[in-house]
């Protein structure tokens, strides 16, 4: 008696036990499809950390910030994206401005006073250094010295 052993057999489930009923874990990530979907639809990775039911979690992908939530909701992912790439937009005296730190690839650079855009149609710079040229006149009222246009 006791010699008898029980495993799980419902998809998914693992655990095997002899001669008592054996204690079974579904891998929420692989057996939730809707769970894992979620996630995935948000750029994120479902975990299962443990054995509790109710544990599995999105977590955001590198280098993006690894708030988690519990239970099916997707994490808020956060990175600020000039503390990175800021040097991109301050080597050439301009600022970097990350309009959306829950979304990769949102950083641009800005003209920075005394210059502006140097094209109305296109302000900024998308992931690397804006077309600024000096505000006309603007530079010797200032006490600046102007020498051109910054190149894009």
């Amino acid at each position: 008696d006791g010699d008898f052993v029980c495993t799980c057999d419902a998809a998914g489930a693992t655990g095997t036990a002899t001669g008592a009923a054996a204690s079974c874990k579904v891998d929420e990530c692989h057996a939730d499809l809707a769970l894992a979907g979620t996630c995935a639809g948000a750029g994120q990775v479902c975990v299962e950390p443990g054995t509790a039911d109710g544990d599995a979690y999105c977590q955001c992908p590198p280098p993006m910030g690894a708030q988690t939530k519990v239970g099916g909701a997707v994490a808020r992912c956060e990175w600020d994206e000039c503390a990175d790439h800021g040097g991109k937009c301050t080597s050439v005296q301009q600022a970097c401005e990350d309009a959306d730190d829950g979304t990769m690839g949102t950083w641009v650079c800005k003209c920075k006073h005394p210059q502006e855009p140097a094209d109305a149609a296109s302000p900024v710079g998308a992931q690397g250094p804006a077309a600024c040229k000096n505000k006309p006149g603007d530079c010797d009222s200032q006490g600046y010295v102007c020498t051109g246009t910054v190149p894009a």
